[in-house]
């Protein structure tokens, strides 16, 4: 049962905010917000941050064992950036989104947890995140973005750990997909499942991002599985497009389109590199292991 008053003050469980959008505005850095049982119909946009002397601020569960939900159903109020999503952060940095259950959003362009522009250290960890649906040809449905256009300053140290992802729509997008300017990155420990294009993907190079790319980061011990393009049957696992310097290792990938593939879909850009090791791959309909780069055809 969501309980509380937007008036109180916020600092006991007795005197609780009744939305997650009041924690985002308010809370101070260092602070933990303990989110209660139940689930909250909210699109939250992150509007305050940490800093590296008072620590970060975290968002949590209240009851480990009892993860609140965040739900889509119904929202209609979108991000800055024009799309829909449960949690949208944006330029921000020492944020921890923890123990949390995303879920029933639909729109042609929207995500369970979007982070967009640079920063450092945002980790997401156990987050359990499904059925964002309604993805296209003009955007997809996914359960984690992560965009960075700016070509000054980086987003890095980003951490997404032991999140389970499944049954979203991400059509001619990725399920969870980093894009752009991100290094010293780690995506470890997560399963991801029952999607209708790629899996995990790491991409530099798409015109309107820059030139900078996904690099100088960590893929292990993900568990990935029934992974089918709606359009071409040629989805992959863990995907690299043009993203560089990244370790792939210790992970299952099996009965998808294809298992794990390094390349590049844009003209001039390479995936450069990469170490793929010790990963266990099987029962992909095209291929298990792919290396290839840029075809005009």
């Amino acid at each position: 049962m969501v309980s509380g008053n937007d008036d109180n003050s916020g600092t006991t469980q007795t005197n609780a905010w009744r939305t997650i959008q009041k924690a985002a505005s308010k809370a101070m850095a260092g602070s933990t917000v303990y989110i209660g049982p139940g689930t909250y119909y909210e699109t939250v946009t992150i509007l305050v941050q940490g800093n590296s002397f008072n620590g970060s601020i975290t968002f949590t569960s209240l009851m480990p064992d009892n993860s609140a939900i965040i739900s889509g159903e119904n929202a209609t109020v979108a991000s800055p950036d024009g799309t829909l999503n449960l949690i949208y952060i944006e330029n921000k940095s020492y944020l921890n989104i923890i123990n949390l259950e995303l879920s029933n959003l639909n729109s042609s362009e929207c995500s369970g947890v979007r982070i967009v522009g640079d920063g450092t250290r945002i980790e997401l960890r156990n987050l359990h995140i499904h059925h964002i649906l309604g993805g296209g040809k003009t955007g997809g449905a996914m359960a984690i973005t992560v965009y960075n256009k700016n070509q000054e300053t980086s987003l890095s140290k980003l951490i997404i750990d032991n999140c389970t992802l499944h049954d979203c729509e991400p059509a001619w997008s990725e399920a969870l997909t980093l894009n752009g300017n991100i290094e010293l990155f780690q995506v470890t420990n997560n399963r991801v499942y029952n999607m209708n294009n790629i899996g995990i993907d790491f991409i530099g190079g798409e015109s309107n991002m820059g030139a900078l790319g996904a690099r100088s980061g960590q893929c292990y011990y993900n568990t990935v599985w029934n992974i089918h393009s709606s359009y071409d049957s040629s989805a992959a696992g863990i995907y690299v497009d043009g993203g560089s310097d990244i370790n792939i290792g210790k992970n299952e990938v099996y009965n998808s389109d294809a298992g794990i593939e390094i390349g590049a879909e844009n003209p001039g850009r390479i995936a450069s590199g990469m170490v793929v090791h010790e990963n266990y791959i099987y029962n992909n309909d095209k291929a298990g292991l792919l290396f290839g780069g840029y075809d005009s055809e």
